[in-house]
């Protein structure tokens, strides 16, 4: 069994709805540098600077989603640094942002959520999408409203 666990190398974390919560110290830096060989980030918090420090990990990931109920700290990045990191990324990656609320307002949320997308985005559809922005009810999860964003023809 023990070489079984030591040989693990996992790929996809899934930590969005985890009961137990997430220590409030983990980033991603922390969680890459304790597998090395993920690629798909699925994490239920948000943090400042989370972006900078994934850009720091300096890896290629197939899909990254985050999803939290405070809008500062989802979207504690400028929109040109969040294009340049997607385009730094393989051609199937995509990014997914998640903001949890306990109201149903969804014209206004999405509308402080488009600040955050660059231009260089468009949301006509073009190919694969790059960047989801999802408002999620806390209440249910089933009910959402998503905006997809590709690149720019």
């Amino acid at each position: 069994m023990d070489a079984l666990l030591t040989n693990y190398k996992p790929r996809l974390l899934d930590f969005r709805y985890s009961s137990s919560g997430i220590d409030k110290d983990i980033t991603f830096s922390t969680l890459v540098g304790l597998f090395p060989h993920v690629i798909c980030i699925r994490i239920g918090k948000a943090y400042f600077n989370w972006l900078d420090d994934l850009n720091g990990t300096r890896k290629q990931y197939r899909t990254i989603n985050i999803i939290h109920d405070d809008f500062d700290k989802l979207f504690s990045f400028k929109p040109p640094d969040l294009y340049d990191f997607v385009k730094s990324q393989p051609p199937i990656f995509s990014i997914s942002l998640t903001y949890r609320v306990s109201v149903y307002r969804y014209h206004w949320i999405i509308h402080m959520m488009n600040k955050f997308i660059d231009p260089r985005f468009s949301d006509a559809k073009n190919g694969f999408c790059k960047v989801t922005l999802r408002v999620e009810l806390f209440e249910n999860i089933r009910i959402y409203r998503d905006h997809h964003y590709y690149y720019k023809n």
